[in-house]
């Protein structure tokens, strides 16, 4: 319910708090009309030992008199239980709190219970012959009276009283028994988890340290439950200021609709949060569950240590922690930047998938500016995120197989489409495995076709190194300095970003010719609208090197492997730790510590429903580069002296004084071919003479030649 204020301010008022207000009155109304019962004022009362009706004098009126005679009649005194029961009802409303099925059942059963055992005590209460029990009462004691005697009836009704106030409360007699209340429902302690027998064994130090914990971390404190708020609107498609008037992106209703979330009971957060409480306990560590916030795949309990305990007495924790709750593994981040807490993030049981039409019909992907945006998946309290590869500028991923990195680049790609036309954003994609990248072999985004030839893929990047170099010339003639200052006036340039699904296939065929040509895109291509997304399974420091890492600041992690993978591509320890299935951790530019993140998940038959799309709608794309990219292979395999290991080569065979096709393989790591082909330019070049039997090549050049290639 909106309410109106007179300045125009508008206030909602839930369905809660009003049922939480109407319990209450009533029950505040039938205690007053209770207390100030006159059984000379009810309509009956003529029928009670010959008392005639008096002057209404209940504070209530009439009908408080109606409903507390009414009452009483029925329960005796235990109308104050029934208005107990209704005040408890009331407040638990207007917490919020789940009433559940247990609950109403305890009541009911408290409610009888008493009446009976009232009644079995029997004492008359004014001159209602009925007994304190009322009706109810007094036919069911007499009726088990009957069967049971007054002894038995009074111990079997006292056990079932005790029974239905542990229903009604989920107290542990136990906990009753040793001083201690169970945390379950809806408290969780922290601060007397230390049993009596640990007290006696522990030095006066530690103790005063244990009272401190305990007058700082104060029990009756709940934890914070925060989870995703549920807004589904109806989708609209989106369409962006910045696309081409002329384009139109595949529909929506082409990916699967997300179905709504099933969750975590709260019950079974608040279990897991005294778990770990008390875990950590036995261990000597004092500390609480402040705030627990669910995601699709993890839930982070934020933790509050006490004043005096280590974090690393935490972190030193996880296996022991993952052997207490069941899970195969804990991930710990000490401290959650930004608060004084330290994040223990464990697996749910029930895993939710993320689908990408979720993130693409979020307001985050559709009130977006940049044209670069991309769904990355969501956060552990399960909101939607996206990135933009304009601002990274560049994009490192790797994660061991079947992690999730295929997907994430099928979800990048995706979000471009439903971006960008052909004339806005271009595609260069390489792929040494030959049956990822393929899927997408067709749409008019691309500029050459899918390169599954790991030979042809330094042809490719050549050509896209020839047209940075050309869109520098274009910038200078124009005096920009920006691909958005160049598209201000026509013709435009697209966007071009070039992915290349397996680095590693690339570094073992010509390592130094493709990180050689990988960092000067990279250092240069951002100015020009030229972005680089790499993806490997083998983070390996040969295949992500130090000048790779240098410049591809922005990374993403899947599940690795090993400790050490880890530290290759993040610097820092975690991916091995991660769940696979689009487990990611994203370290951003300028981020202190990388996200976790659940990737989006589209599938290749989405992904196909969207290139036929695209192939309809547009038939096949017009390859306008291809003959330029064909010279551009000729080029590589004929003229070897632009080959950029040409010059290292002839260094290396001046300084040991002997040319062969074997020493420039040991030496520059490149196959016989292209050894052979540098040794017979050589030869052209007058650097070396010719070949003699089993003898080495005369060398025709001494050292002096060096300052030439200077």
């Amino acid at each position: 319910m909106i309410i109106m204020k007179e300045d125009g301010e508008q206030v909602k008022i839930g369905s809660n708090e009003i049922w939480a207000v109407a319990i209450m009155g009533i029950a505040v109304f039938l205690l007053v009309s209770a207390i100030t019962f006159n059984p000379a004022n009810f309509p009956l009362a003529e029928y009670y030992k010959g008392q005639s009706r008096t002057a209404d004098r209940n504070y209530v009126g009439i009908v408080g008199t109606y409903a507390s005679g009414t009452l009483i009649l029925l329960f005796g005194l235990g109308t104050y239980i029934l208005v107990g029961i209704l005040g408890t009802l009331g407040w638990h409303k207007f917490k919020e709190k789940k009433i559940k099925r247990a609950h109403i059942i305890g009541f009911m059963i408290l409610l009888v219970v008493s009446c009976t055992f009232l009644d079995n005590i029997r004492a008359m209460w004014y001159i209602l012959f009925m007994g304190w029990g009322g009706i109810t009462g007094g036919f069911l004691n007499d009726l088990v009276s009957a069967y049971l005697g007054k002894v038995g009836s009074f111990i079997v009704l006292g056990i079932l009283l005790l029974v239905s106030i542990l229903l009604v409360t989920e107290v542990s007699l136990k906990t009753i028994m040793s001083g201690r209340k169970k945390a379950k429902f809806p408290v969780i302690t922290a601060g007397n988890i230390a049993a009596d027998q640990t007290k006696l064994l522990k030095p006066a130090s530690q103790t005063a340290t244990e009272k401190a914990g305990k007058s700082a971390l104060k029990p009756e404190e709940v934890p914070v439950i925060v989870g995703p708020v549920e807004k589904r609107k109806k989708p609209v498609q989106a369409r962006f200021e910045f696309m081409d008037e002329l384009y139109e992106p595949p529909p929506v209703n082409l990916l699967v609709e997300p179905k709504a979330s099933i969750g975590v009971a709260e019950e079974a957060l608040h279990e897991s949060a005294r778990i770990l409480e008390e875990t950590l306990n036995n261990f000597g560590v004092i500390a609480k569950v402040t705030q627990i916030s669910k995601g699709p795949v993890i839930t982070r309990f934020e933790l509050q240590p006490a004043p005096g305990v280590k974090v690393s007495s935490i972190t030193n924790l996880s296996n022991d922690l993952a052997l207490s709750l069941a899970v195969p593994s804990v991930r710990l981040e000490a401290p959650v930047p930004g608060k004084a807490v330290v994040g223990i993030e464990i697996p749910n049981k029930n895993p939710e998938i993320v689908l990408i039409r979720s993130v693409l019909e979020h307001e985050t992907y559709g009130q977006a500016k940049s044209p670069l945006i991309f769904c990355l998946g969501k956060n552990v309290e399960g909101t939607p995120l996206v990135a933009d590869l304009e601002d990274m500028p560049h994009l490192l991923v790797a994660g061991a197989t079947g992690s999730g990195k295929s997907v994430f680049i099928y979800s990048l790609i995706t979000s471009f489409l439903y971006r960008n036309g052909p004339a806005d954003l271009r595609f260069v994609m390489i792929d040494p495995k030959m049956v990822e990248l393929s899927a997408f072999e067709g749409i008019p985004h691309l500029i050459l076709p899918v390169i599954k030839d790991s030979r042809e893929a330094g042809s490719a990047m050549k050509w896209v190194v020839n047209e940075m170099e050309t869109r520098y010339d274009s910038f200078l003639h124009k005096g920009v300095h920006s691909l958005k200052d160049y598209n201000q006036t026509k013709p435009r340039l697209p966007y071009l970003v070039v992915i290349i699904d397996e680095l590693a296939d690339l570094m073992i065929v010509a390592p130094l010719e493709v990180e050689d040509r990988l960092c000067r895109l990279a250092q240069m291509g951002r100015a020009v609208g030229i972005h680089l997304v790499l993806a490997t399974q083998r983070p390996s420091v040969d295949i992500i090197t130090g000048l790779i890492k240098a410049n591809f600041p922005s990374r993403i992690s899947f599940a690795v492997s090993s400790l050490v993978d880890s530290r290759t591509i993040l610097d820092i320890s975690g991916a091995e730790k991660l769940l696979g299935k689009g487990d990611m951790l994203f370290s951003q530019t300028g981020s202190v510590k990388p996200q976790r993140i659940q990737g989006v998940y589209v599938s290749r038959q989405e992904v196909n429903k969207i290139v036929g799309y695209l192939k309809d709608k547009y038939g096949t794309p017009e390859l306008t580069v291809r003959e330029v990219f064909e010279e551009a292979k000729e080029e590589m395999a004929e003229d070897d002296d632009d080959d950029l290991l040409f010059n290292e080569a002839i260094k290396v065979v001046i300084r040991h004084k002997q040319a062969s096709t074997s020493l420039l393989q040991r030496r520059l790591k490149i196959g016989y071919n292209r050894a052979a082909r540098i040794i017979d330019a050589m030869q052209e070049k007058g650097i070396i003479g010719p070949q003699d039997g089993t003898k080495p090549r005369d060398m025709l050049v001494d050292e002096s030649y060096l300052d030439k290639l200077k």
